[in-house]
């Protein structure tokens, strides 16, 4: 909790802004996040969990403004494509780039 009124000229003062307004526009914002969280390694059942909980403001206002179907399609797309990539973390290689730092 801030101690003082931000002053107007403050860069990490909150900002609410409104979300693009046309349909393509969300349905482009629902396609990266969708991507993004299948490059993540998130399942498609978790990614629509997302979609629809209104805790998530940007994906569940996509959800509401294009409806289930597209949503379902959209998550579909992303998780066939990213679901195939697997990422690997190995211990020994990021301690030995850590080491030569």
């Amino acid at each position: 909790m801030p101690y003082k009124k931000p002053e107007q000229s403050d860069p990490l003062m909150l900002v609410q802004i409104n979300a693009p307004g046309s349909s393509d526009e969300i349905r482009t914002m629902a396609m990266s996040f969708a991507d993004e969280l299948a490059q993540l390694g998130y399942s498609r059942q978790k990614i629509l969990n997302m979609f629809q909980d209104p805790f998530y403001k940007a994906v569940h206002m996509a959800w509401d403004a294009l409806g289930s179907e597209t949503i379902h399609k959209i998550v579909d797309e992303s998780t066939a494509f990213w679901g195939r990539c697997q990422v690997r973390v190995d211990e020994n290689i990021a301690q030995s780039s850590t080491d030569t730092v």
